[in-house]
């Protein structure tokens, strides 16, 4: 029950990490520093209850695997989610090489981290 606790803490801190970076490239076209500045004081409480949940997951994940694996597996579950959001959001199509590049992209940090 706890490793699924530790995956759902990673999915929810991954999306919410997505969500903020998809929305301030979709919301501001071509934004100022002042529009940024008080689009990131207003995602903050997302930041920080997204980093709370990974945090948490990293915590659970540790108690079944390296730190190296939770962080792979999270990078994959990041780059999934923002395939996701382009795909929704700014009309990007999502081919199988999409799959395969973030298959890659998180075996190598996996590997990388052996």
């Amino acid at each position: 029950m706890i490793y699924l606790l530790g995956i759902g803490a990673l999915v929810l801190g991954s999306l919410g990490i997505a969500v903020v970076v998809t929305f301030q490239n979709w919301l501001y076209d071509t934004p100022s520093f002042l529009t940024l500045l008080k689009y990131a004081v207003y995602t903050t409480p997302i930041m920080i209850v997204a980093n709370a949940f990974l945090f948490h997951g990293f915590q659970f994940g540790v108690k079944f695997a390296r730190l190296a694996s939770i962080v792979a597996f999270q990078t994959g579950i990041y780059l999934f989610i923002l395939s996701i959001f382009g795909a929704l959001f700014f009309k990007e199509s999502i081919s199988i090489h999409t799959f395969i590049g973030v298959v890659m992209v998180a075996t190598g940090a996996y590997i990388m981290n052996l």
